[in-house]
């Protein structure tokens, strides 16, 4: 004779294993009394960072090359632009080639997550 498994007082926000089984209150994954409210949460991106370095140092930091420098001046780069929105045209123009592009936009992406100059 099978007896149903009873689990104490079950929230809607608990954790759930593997199996799909819950984690019992108190569970290493699951602490007693923290719920969904108290977990971590990102907080939206910030605004555009405020940069106090330069453009020669941003791409010496990743690693871009001094010839980055010239081509990011000749485009009138700002820390703070969306990178993304530059076309194909524009950065070849000032001589980027496409995959020297997309480094500098992963580096840019980089710095913004880091929010300051490494």
């Amino acid at each position: 004779m099978m007896f149903p498994q009873v689990y104490p007082q079950m929230s809607p926000f608990m954790g759930y294993g593997p199996h799909g089984m819950p984690f019992p209150q108190g569970h290493p994954f699951f602490p007693a009394g923290q719920g969904m409210a108290s977990m971590p949460t990102r907080s939206p991106p910030s605004s555009p960072p405020t940069m106090d370095c330069t453009i020669a140092e941003f791409c010496d930091t990743y690693g871009l090359g001094e010839q980055a420098v010239v081509k990011l001046e000749r485009l009138g780069f700002c820390f703070g632009d969306n990178l993304t929105t530059v076309t194909p045209e524009e950065y070849t123009r000032v001589g980027f080639k496409v995959l020297e592009w997309r480094r500098v936009l992963l580096a840019y992406k980089t710095l913004k997550q880091d929010g300051q100059h490494r």
